[in-house]
């Protein structure tokens, strides 16, 4: 699976960047800033982890971005922290192991 340069969400292109220092110990290893429409995933050149996490970081920023953009807010048990984090988990265990095509070689719809 690959992390997106860009995308759009309610019209806005938003940008995914990658930084190799890390903000503070408050952003941990993501930072999803609305108003710039960007995702900062902080992914430091002294570490080595997994594809797989830095994926997942990506996902846990895309559902904030999501959450904010529907107005939901901070302090409701909707955007609690590890919600988001299961959330962004399935989403991306979800992306990275789904295959095939349910139409193909059934005749119909692509």
């Amino acid at each position: 699976m690959q992390i997106p340069k860009h995308f759009t969400l309610h019209g806005h292109l938003w940008t995914v960047e990658i930084s190799r220092t890390l903000k503070d110990e408050e952003s941990a290893f993501g930072e999803m800033l609305y108003y710039q429409k960007k995702i900062i995933i902080y992914d430091p050149q002294n570490h080595t982890y997994a594809h797989s996490f830095i994926e997942q970081v990506f996902f846990h920023e895309l559902v904030h971005a999501i959450q904010t953009a529907l107005s939901w807010e901070a302090d409701t048990d909707t955007t609690d922290d590890t919600q988001v984090d299961l959330f962004g988990e399935l989403w991306h265990q979800y992306e990275a192991t789904k295959t095939g095509n349910v139409y193909k070689n059934n005749g119909s719809r692509r």
